[in-house]
């Protein structure tokens, strides 16, 4: 082998190093060039592993972007919601499977399928980056399923949110939208969630 070759792993190293750097473009040389995402590193993490805890969002996307949204997208989603990825979880509705999402009652599972298994931050992606829900309307519900799971920082996140919501719906003009929810004269329609 010359020395002008790179062998597998020093790809892969360099992939983890442009990673760390926030290079996105690097990112997207190497990959090309061969380096291997789920490769680890030293301390046993994969780049995306790496890129989802650093938050590097633009990497994480570079990362992803071999999968076709619209035939694997909800797999992943649902992977990265189990792997508690929230910065995964993002990149995944920004690249356009939000949507993919616009059924309310399957987006409505999906959450509610957050907040039993995945931290507040994987469901705050869901609620500031997904295709909207009321969480006014399903913080009762959203409230038991992470009471079950035991999850409280889950259950602050959502007390805190639907506060918020409501909070912003008596802020707002008459005929404003208040995350899918309309408000007409003080009597409210729900378009979503």
């Amino acid at each position: 082998m010359s020395d002008s070759s790179e062998t597998q792993p020093d790809l892969t190293f360099e992939l983890h190093v442009a990673c760390m750097l926030n290079d996105p473009d690097r990112v997207t040389d190497l990959l090309a060039r061969g380096a291997d995402p789920e490769g680890l590193n030293g301390t046993g993490a994969t780049v995306i592993e790496m890129a989802d805890f650093l938050q590097r969002l633009e990497v994480t996307k570079r990362l992803l972007a071999h999968i076709n949204i619209v035939e694997a997208g909800s797999v992943e989603l649902l992977k990265a919601i189990r792997l508690n990825r929230p910065t995964v979880v993002r990149a995944l509705l920004e690249m356009g499977l939000k949507d993919q999402l616009s059924d309310g009652e399957f987006f409505k599972g999906i959450l509610i399928l957050s907040c039993c298994t995945a931290s507040s931050n994987v469901v705050e992606m869901l609620v500031k980056y997904g295709p909207g829900i009321s969480m006014v309307q399903n913080e009762q519900l959203l409230l038991h399923v992470a009471a079950v799971a035991k999850s409280m920082d889950v259950i602050e996140f959502i007390r805190k949110s639907a506060e918020e919501e409501r909070l912003g719906s008596m802020n707002r003009p008459p005929s404003a939208q208040v995350n899918g929810v309309h408000l007409h004269n003080g009597a409210s329609s729900v378009d979503r969630i």
